[in-house]
C-alpha cells in the first residue's frame, strides 16, 4: 500500500489547495454543538445553509453512484442531496442555483475526484462554508490504487498502421454532430486518467470504508453495504467468464476500471476523450474494430447524443446496447443493469459487413 503523508492529511481534514484546511468533529459532536446551539435560542444556520433544520447531517454528493454509497452509510436522519441529476454527464455540467445552495448548505460532500467534477470544486473554492470534502481519488490513491490511463489508439489495442482510419480524399474531419443531447453541453476534459472507478467493484470497498468512517456509520450498514458490493462483483466475473468476445466499442472512454477488472479491452471509442463531436476518423476506426473483431454490438450512454452511434449502426449493422455509468442513485441496480447489457452485447453475432470506410466522410 503506498504511504503518502501529505495526501493523507489532505484526505482526513477534508482541505483543498490553496485553503486553510477546516476543523471537523466528529459528527457526534457536531450535532450536539447544533442542537446546543438551537437551545441557546440561536435559530440562525450556520454560514452558507440553505435549510432552516441546523440539527440534520446535510451530505451532498456528486453522482448518483456516490448518492448510494451515502445513503446506505449515513446515520439516521441525514439528508443526502445529489449534485448532478440523473440523465446528466458530470463532465462539465454547471450547478443549478438550488443545487448550488445544497452545496453551500453541506456539512459532508463527497466527490469522485480527478478533475471529473470541475464545477463543484470552483464552487468550494470560493465557498464561504467549510464541510468535510472526501474525494474518492485521494482514498484510492491512498490505498494504492491507480487508475487506468484513458484509452489511445496508439498505446490500446489497435495499432493504426494503415491511413484508412484518417479522412478520405485528404478531407479535414468535419465532427459528426454528437452533443444534441443537453448533457453533453459544457464538456471537460477531465485529465489523463480515467476517473469512473465506482465501476469497479474493487476500487468501491475502500471508498465505502473512507465514507463510513467519515459518517461514523453503524457497523451492520457498513457490512450490507460490502456484501453488496461483493455480491455485484461474483455476478460480473461469472457472467463474463465466458462471454463470446472480449473487445468493447464504447462511446467515451468512460469503462477502463471495469475492463482492467474482468480481462476485457476496450478497442474503440465513438468519441475519443477532449472531443466534442466525433470526427469521419473516429467514425471508421469503430468500423475497422468492428469488423476486424467481428463485433455485433457496440455500446452508447444514456448521457451523450448518439447521432454518431446510429450512423455507424447503420453502416455496420451492429446493434446498439446501453451502457449507463451513472445510473439514478442505486449503484447494484445500475451495475446489474449494465451487466445484461455487456453479456448481450459481447455475445451478440457479427453482421455481414455492408459498407467502406471509405463512406464516411460524407454529410449525414
Amino acid at each position: 500500500m503506498r504511504e503518502s503523508k501529505s495526501r493523507s492529511s489532505r484526505r482526513h481534514n477534508g482541505s483543498r489547495p490553496g485553503r486553510r484546511a477546516p476543523r471537523f468533529a466528529p459528527l457526534a459532536a457536531l450535532a450536539m454543538m447544533q442542537v446546543a446551539m438551537v437551545s441557546g435560542g440561536c435559530s440562525a444556520d450556520p454560514p452558507g445553509s440553505a435549510h432552516s433544520d441546523s440539527e440534520t447531517l446535510r451530505i451532498a454528493v456528486s453522482i448518483p453512484p456516490l448518492q448510494w454509497v451515502a445513503q446506505s452509510l449515513a446515520p439516521e436522519g441525514a439528508r443526502v442531496v445529489p449534485l448532478v441529476d440523473p440523465g446528466v454527464s458530470p463532465h462539465g455540467a454547471a450547478l443549478s442555483p438550488s443545487q448550488a445552495r445544497d452545496l453551500a448548505g453541506a456539512d459532508v460532500v463527497l466527490l469522485v475526484g480527478w478533475n471529473l467534477e470541475p464545477s463543484i470544486e470552483r464552487t468550494l473554492a470560493t465557498s464561504r462554508n467549510s464541510p468535510r470534502v472526501l474525494r474518492m481519488s485521494e482514498v484510492l490513491e491512498d490505498a494504492g490504487i491507480v487508475p487506468p490511463p484513458l484509452f489511445s489508439y496508439e498505446a490500446g489495442l489497435v495499432e493504426e498502421a494503415h491511413d484508412h482510419a484518417h479522412s478520405p480524399h485528404g478531407q479535414d474531419d468535419h465532427p459528426e454532430s454528437d452533443h444534441d443531447s443537453h448533457a453533453d453541453h459544457g464538456h471537460h476534459h477531465h485529465g489523463p486518467e480515467d476517473p469512473h472507478a465506482w465501476l469497479d467493484p474493487a476500487a468501491m470497498e475502500p471508498w465505502i470504508r473512507a465514507v463510513a468512517e467519515v459518517l461514523e456509520s453503524d457497523a451492520e450498514a457498513v457490512d450490507r453495504a460490502l456484501t453488496e458490493v461483493a455480491a455485484v462483483d461474483r455476478e460480473y466475473r461469472d457472467a463474463l467468464a465466458d462471454v463470446r468476445r472480449r473487445v468493447l466499442v464504447t462511446h467515451h472512454d468512460g469503462f477502463g476500471w471495469l475492463v482492467r477488472r474482468y480481462g476485457l479491452e476496450v478497442g474503440a471509442v465513438i468519441r475519443p476523450e477532449g472531443l466534442v463531436e466525433t470526427r469521419p476518423s473516429d467514425m471508421a476506426r469503430v468500423m475497422d474494430v468492428v469488423r476486424r473483431y467481428e463485433l455485433g454490438g457496440i455500446f452508447v450512454e444514456p448521457q451523450f447524443g448518439d447521432r454518431a452511434a446510429l450512423r455507424i449502426r447503420d453502416l455496420a449493422g451492429v446493434e446498439l446496447f446501453v451502457l449507463d455509468p451513472l445510473g439514478s442513485g442505486d449503484w447494484p441496480a445500475t451495475m446489474r443493469a449494465n451487466l445484461i447489457q455487456l453479456v448481450d452485447g459481447l455475445n451478440r453475432e457479427a453482421a455481414p459487413p455492408q459498407t467502406s470506410a471509405a463512406g464516411l466522410g460524407g454529410s449525414p
